[in-house]
């Protein structure tokens, strides 16, 4: 009777040659002695027709088994298995004749033990530097080295088998035949079977392992042999990962063997003794190449951080600080690198204002639109790289300013007021089926699985924090927009943290993400977060601390001033991320982009040549094929060659991408319809909004922009206007806008309009200076006049208000039945326009430009103090006013719709003692200027001039 692990061996090998074949011939029978069942083969296989002999005609059987030839090549052969068994009988037999021959030295190497004579050479040698004596009789070891080795050095690979596998393997069995030579060479073959596989797998190696692990649990080797697979051998998988390779490929043999390579693969791209936790397979998929070949795809089992537990007996109050100063050092060390001179040093401690800059960016560049903009950009964040992140999300913002996603929201809102689940599997299992609209990419594609998450954010239900909600990606977008300070504890953080726990490292493949999630009572302006993410937050929270009161950061950078967390996990990403980089222990992928990158290019003017040469300086070389006609010498320097000219074209490219970067511009309407004794209902406004949609909409050169219903407020009364604002590509062309103001200025029989753009500094011959205010919550018109009071105090007077943009602040929404009389308030801005200022004098403008800039310094600096302000700033406008007197000379000379030439566009409101009028369109703010309530210290709003006395015919006096 064979024994249970040789029948294993042998139903292997025919399992690869007939996997679909039932087992029906094979009976498991049990014997009395409580030992494990036997796989018994009652009868002859059928061997079907051409399987190697002639037609119904079984081969000559051969083998315990009565494997045919036919079935060993299908298999794989059993050249390798052979060759394998041979090792193991080799190394055994090697093993028993050396312990053998060797066990007279082996004893009186123990007496000279246990008599201490060895102990005492041991100390000698210590002192002395002598080596201890020898003993007298060869030991095991010593006849080890007078044996020839089972595999010589210059010992061929096998297909399949390298020399180094098979030295492996031998050396093992060599261990186990020193240990016990009683057992004997049969024995060690039968142990060795079972961890032989067929289907051309290596059959020795994998069995060394399961042998090698036996003999160290067991406390027979201890480091005798190296842990873990030889140089140059494949690692071995784990009995749970043949679980899942089995699982996976069944009883094919070539997914069986590309899902064993890929497995292998994986331990040997993160080795233990890199300082890896121990990857292990959990799932395999496969997937068709483009070549027609097949990809094994293999899901490691998810590692947590687990950062937050503190070593046994350490509280955790004490842990958290522990880390919070082992954090402090990691700063310390770059602060001192950067004393140093050390550029990359100070280039990391810059980071610092990242968060900073980001907001100044978004607010500078997207205006109110800034705060949509920041939730879908982490609503499309998940499972997507930077680039496409960022394209998802700007491309969500034009459909969706455009009214192309209507239907799908509304949809959405049903929905949800029946009651009615809005999770993403749900809704994508529904679109797929055809029962249910989510927002897509003009393609008609998904934005991955974020389409029904970037739903909510359009619906203002991404900052609707609940218990339960993980933190990571509202924490991430609140403090790119300014709604919170605290970190958000991102991968790199987590790496951070479990470095300084003193805990391995853990592959990216089967890092499980950070843990944690909204407790009871959190908000996305007050989080309150458990597990690793909350614990993380108190970290840095607390390290932020001590490195402002030890100023060590202010003593090198003192620009930055004091960190908040947010600006620390900044400077730990960087920290961590060069730490990686720098040690190779991640791609070029795994590092991650650059969000301030992609903005830098969101301006281009021509964003698909933008795309297609990233794609070109991201594309790896591929060699050419080889000539039938070329030698493999001639081939080789062909694609060195190509290689070289490959290369040499990066550079270039990269240079010219860099010329094609361009921030986005952003432009804004003073405009209103209203009259006196004449109100404006929410149909009307709609109608004035959609004389400007019209002109936009099909530009593509308009990334996205808001048209919807606002107040204006001056000298403590408001009124109905227009917030218009617009982001634009450099390429933009103002004047068709332009001239649809100045045509609806005429039609609803305003004083005055302009219209304005944002510009990066005051150096413009037309700069004029004003101030932007944005809050964390939404305020109410009541609240947003306690505001408006607090800046009257200063002497300013004339806001407007700025909103948001989500579905139901847009304009066509609110001309239904019940809408809202204005959209959602997230701001307010004014800004100085001497055209309005009687007691302007353009001789004094650099003056008078002083002293308004001293002033809204003022302002910015009080009202940011205010708990719901998250952003206040000082910003440039360039402005151009036309009055109700400049309709017609404007509209006549711009007939066809062009612009004037540069000094033949500018109103009457410019005239010569204003050199300053540049004549351009620039933007700033919203909505058209009160003449009614005169041009008091000249700082106006958005809102429209609807009476009072007649506009100046001639400029500003």
């Amino acid at each position: 009777m064979r024994s249970l692990i040789e029948q294993e061996y042998i139903n292997d090998l025919l399992a690869a040659k007939y996997p679909a074949e039932s087992i029906d011939g094979m009976q498991l029978a049990a014997a009395d002695t409580g030992r494990l069942p036997e796989v018994v083969v009652t009868g002859e296989p059928e061997v079907p027709t051409g399987a190697g002999g002639p037609a119904g005609v079984p081969e000559p059987r051969f083998g315990r088994g009565g494997v045919t030839k036919a079935r060993s090549e299908a298999a794989g052969g059993l050249e390798v298995p052979a060759m394998g068994m041979a090792d193991m009988l080799a190394g055994a037999l090697r093993g028993t004749v050396a312990q053998s021959l060797g066990l007279p030295g082996d004893v009186e190497s123990l007496s000279r033990l246990l008599t201490g004579t060895e102990r005492e050479q041991t100390l000698s040698g210590l002192i002395t530097g002598e080596q201890p004596r020898s003993t007298v009789l060869p030991t095991t070891e010593d006849i080890n080295k007078m044996l020839p080795p089972v595999v010589p050095e210059n010992a061929p690979d096998m297909v399949g088998y390298s020399a180094a596998e098979r030295r492996k393997t031998a050396d093992v069995f060599n261990a186990l035949g020193e240990y016990n030579p009683i057992l004997g060479a049969p024995e060690a073959v039968k142990i060795g079977v079972k961890g032989a596989k067929a289907a051309g797998t290596a059959l020795a190696p994998a069995a060394a392992n399961v042998i090698e692990s036996g003999m160290r649990k067991s406390g027979m080797i201890m480091d005798v042999l190296p842990p873990g697979p030889a140089a140059g051998s494949a690692p071995a998988l784990t009995r749970s990962e043949r679980t899942v390779v089995t699982n996976a490929a069944g009883r094919k043999p070539a997914l069986k063997k590309a899902a064993t390579k890929a497995v292998e693969d994986m331990h040997a791209n993160y080795p233990e003794a890199d300082g890896w936790v121990p990857i292990e397979a959990s799932k395999i998929d496969f997937k068709e190449s483009k070549a027609g070949g097949t990809i094994a795809e293999v899901e490691a089992a998810k590692i947590p951080y687990d950062f937050h537990t503190p070593p046994e007996g350490v509280p955790k109050d004490l842990w958290q600080a522990t880390l919070a100063s082992r954090l402090f050092d990691e700063v310390q060390e770059v602060v001192s690198r950067a004393q140093a001179g050390d550029q990359a040093a100070i280039d990391i401690l810059s980071q610092a204002s990242w968060y900073r800059s980001m907001r100044d960016r978004l607010r500078a560049e997207f205006g109110g639109i800034g705060d949509v903009f920041a939730d879908v950009l982490g609503t499309t964040s998940a499972q997507t790289g930077v680039e496409q992140n960022f394209d998802n999300a700007i491309e969500i913002l034009r459909r969706f300013s455009r009214g192309e996603y209507d239907a799908e929201l509304r949809a959405y809102e049903d929905r949800l007021k029946a009651g009615l689940p809005v999770d993403a599997k749900t809704l994508t299992q529904l679109f797929k089926d055809g029962k249910f609209p989510l927002i897509t990419k003009a393609s008609g594609q998904l934005f991955n699985a974020n389409s029904p998450s970037s739903m909510g954010a359009l619906l203002d239900m991404f900052r609707a924090v609940k218990t339960g909600d993980s933190p990571k990606t509202p924490n991430f977008t609140g403090n790119l927009i300014g709604l919170t300070n605290e970190a958000t504890i991102d991968v790199w953080a987590a790496r951070m943290l479990r470095r300084l726990a003193d805990l391995p490292r853990i592959p990216p493949p089967a890092e499980k993400g950070v843990a944690g999630k909204h407790l009871v009572g959190s908000t996305l302006y007050d989080p309150k977060v458990g597990s690793e993410f909350g614990f993380g937050q108190d970290v840095f929270r607390e390290a932020a601390q001590e490195i402002n009161n030890s100023g060590i950061i202010k003593g090198v950078a003192p620009q930055i001033g004091d960190l908040g967390p947010d600006d620390l996990q900044a400077v730990a990403w960087f920290i961590e991320k060069e730490k990686w980089t720098n040690n190779g222990w991640t791609s070029k992928a795994g590092e991650g982009g650059s969000l301030d990158f992609e903005m830098s290019l969101a301006g281009a003017a021509d964003p698909q040549g933008v795309k297609d040469l990233r794609r070109d300086i991201n594309t790896g070389f591929k060699p050419p094929v080889q000539r039938k006609t070329e030698t493999d010498q001639q081939y080789a320097a062909r694609i060195q060659e190509a290689k070289a000219a490959f290369d040499s074209q990066k550079p270039a490219k990269q240079q010219q991408l860099s010329g094609m970067k361009a921030d986005v511009d952003r432009y804004t309407l003073g405009v209103s319809g209203e009259r006196p004794n004449r109100p404006m209902s929410n149909y009307a406004q709609a109608e004035l909004a959609a004389e400007f949609d019209d002109v936009v909409r099909a530009d593509p050169s308009v990334v996205t922009y808001n048209l919807s219903n606002t107040y204006g407020s001056f000298m403590a009364q408001t009124e109905r206007a227009l917030n218009a604002e617009f982001v634009t590509r450099q390429n933009f062309n103002p004047a068709s806008l332009e001239r649809r103001l100045v045509e609806q200025g005429k039609a609803y029989d305003q004083d005055a309009v302009f219209i304005s753009k944002v510009l990066r500094n005051g150096t413009a011959p037309n700069a004029r200076p004003g101030v932007e205010i944005y809050f964390k919550q939404k305020v109410t018109p009541e609240q947003m006049e306690k505001v408006t009071a607090k800046l009257r105090e200063y002497g300013v007077d004339g806001f407007t208000y700025v909103t948001d943009m989500r579905f139901n602040d847009r304009i066509n929404v609110q001309a239904r039945a019940g809408g809202a009389d204005t959209a959602g308030l997230n701001g307010l801005r004014f800004q100085y326009i001497p055209e309005f200022d009687d007691a302007y004098n353009a001789a004094n403008r650099a003056q008078i430009m002083s002293e308004k800039q001293r002033l809204f310094r003022k302002v910015v600096t009080d009202i940011i103090t205010d708990g719901n302000v998250s952003d206040a700033r000082m910003v440039w406008y360039d402005t151009n006013v036309f009055f109700r007197s400049d309709y017609d000379a404007y509209l006549g000379r711009n007939a066809e719709g062009g612009r004037a030439a540069p000094g033949q566009g500018s109103p009457s409101g410019a005239n010569a003692s204003q050199p300053d009028r540049s004549g351009k369109i620039r933007q700033g703010v919203s909505g058209t200027v009160s003449d009614r309530r005169g041009r008091q210290a000249g700082i106006l709003s958005g809102q429209e001039v609807t009476g009072g006395r007649q506009a100046p015919a001639k400029g500003a006096k």
